[in-house]
């Protein structure tokens, strides 16, 4: 009795030392420094010689047949050592604790149960009272974990509780041949398999981590629609299906969809207008747009005849100035950059507002996307500023699907079938209040779920390079 508990004290005692050497970053029990080498070595090695003291004892009084083995807990006993060693080298890898202390208080609570029918016999009221409190503690860690796992399902299916999903979800299932494919990021792709009951060219599994790539690199952040339309027909996609969510993981998906230079890395900052810097002119209005962004590429541009280089490593974007007149049309957008404490004003080719692309044919090969600011006001009520937030589209971005697609409203192989609008745009227009459908409001951007039918040309043809499962070259990895 006395060798069994110094051997399970020891062993209670390798597992915390094990587990709290990585006690917190901040801690003196970072999981670094010597402190914890010695809290994590320290009680493996009292373990160890309690262990192999134990087994030296008894074979050198010749009493091996008290050393009676149960291979089974042994083997149970090993995995839950591995699986907090696994825990401690990473948070993720703290799923595996799960199955094996599943495992492990199912078998306490059958153990104190056929305890407590033996204690019964011999009227050992200690033991059967403990049995008790081991099965009501199992029945309520059972329940609360039930109720726990119950609510993250209902907040997290697709996401945070997204009404939005589940109506774009149901036209897909009531609008779409049974057989369609559809194709997005990644990340969507067991909530329109579950949801929606289509296939996807990708998933959340990432089996094939290489097409996210493809996706990445030809499709969201593509420029050639041929390209896009190839990737998708060799994939046997009949649908794309952009989400709002899309925008902010720009920089994802165009750094997995990068070549070795990372060329396609962007993203989409925000810029706000300030109408208290709002300038009255001879001709009309300079609305300002307030920000500050760094940029994702040099870049080279020609004022007045002379070439002007910003490098992206000592250039900021502090703002954007879009001139209108008293007819109410707007002039040519100019992005403020700040280089050495020194403005340079260049106009940008593109500008969209209120439904509406105007291409300028010439600045810069960027663009500026204007949408509507809802603000709530202290009387309960709401105001709404139609050229409250802007995006900066860079040349990087501007001519990306994404952007071409989903911003600027452009069809011609891709033809739109379904605009699902944010709930909160929907719940707006249904009070009477006239919300587009991008929106900003106390922080958030909500934008539709886009879907569109693919429709591919004859010259299209299919590629087998994108049925390729590996990468081709590792340092796109």
């Amino acid at each position: 009795k006395r060798d069994k508990i110094m051997l399970t004290s020891a062993f209670t005692l390798s597992i915390l030392a094990m587990a709290f050497s990585r006690y917190s970053s901040t801690s003196v029990l970072n999981g670094e420094n010597i402190t914890s080498s010695v809290v994590y070595f320290g009680g493996l090695i009292i373990f160890m010689i309690c262990a192999f003291n134990i087994v030296y004892k008894y074979n050198k009084s010749n009493e091996k047949e008290k050393l009676n083995f149960d291979y089974s807990l042994i083997i149970s006993i090993s995995f839950i050592f591995i699986s907090v060693l696994a825990a401690r080298s990473g948070v993720r890898f703290t799923m595996v604790l799960v199955p094996m202390a599943s495992v492990m208080s199912g078998y306490l609570i059958f153990l104190a149960c056929i305890n407590a029918i033996k204690a019964k016999e011999k009227k050992n009221v200690f033991v059967i009272i403990l049995a008790v409190i081991v099965v009501l503690a199992g029945l309520y860690t059972a329940n609360y974990s039930y109720q726990v796992s119950k609510a993250q399902a209902e907040n997290f299916y697709p996401s945070s509780y997204n009404v939005q999903w589940q109506y774009a979800m149901g036209w897909v299932r009531d609008n779409t041949p049974e057989n369609a494919v559809f194709a997005h990021w990644w990340d969507y792709g067991y909530w329109v398999q579950s949801i929606g009951k289509r296939a996807t060219v990708l998933d959340g599994g990432n089996y094939i981590v290489y097409w996210n790539h493809l996706m990445g690199r030809h499709v969201l952040t593509g420029t050639d629609d041929n390209l896009a339309l190839e990737f998708l027909k060799t994939h046997k996609a009949t649908h794309l299906l952009i989400d709002s969510t899309d925008l902010g993981k720009y920089s994802a998906y165009s750094s997995i969809g990068g070549d070795e230079s990372n060329d396609k890395i962007s993203f989409f900052p925000s810029f706000f207008i300030d109408t208290s810097l709002t300038q009255e002119t001879k001709t009309g209005l300079t609305y300002i747009y307030a920000g500050g962004a760094n940029l994702d590429d040099d870049i080279i541009f020609n004022i007045n005849g002379s070439s002007v280089t910003l490098a992206k490593e000592n250039t900021i974007l502090g703002g954007i100035l879009i001139d209108e007149d008293k007819s109410g049309e707007f002039k040519q957008p100019r992005a403020v950059f700040i280089q050495q404490n020194k403005q340079i004003q260049i106009p940008l080719r593109y500008f969209y507002y209120n439904n509406k692309l105007i291409d300028f044919n010439e600045g810069l090969e960027a663009g500026f996307f204007v949408y509507q600011t809802i603000t709530p006001q202290q009387n309960g009520g709401l105001s709404a500023d139609d050229k409250g937030t802007g995006y900066y589209l860079s040349p990087r971005t501007v001519n990306s699907l994404v952007v071409r697609k989903y911003l600027f409203g452009e069809e011609k192989n891709f033809k739109l079938v379904h605009t699902e609008l944010h709930p909160v745009v929907t719940s707006l227009r249904s009070q009477g209040f006239n919300a587009s459908e991008f929106i900003y409001v106390q922080g958030n951007f909500f934008g539709p779920i886009k879907i569109w039918e693919i429709n591919y040309p004859e010259e299209i043809n299919e590629n087998p390079e994108f049925l390729l499962t590996d990468y081709p070259d590792e340092r796109l990895r």
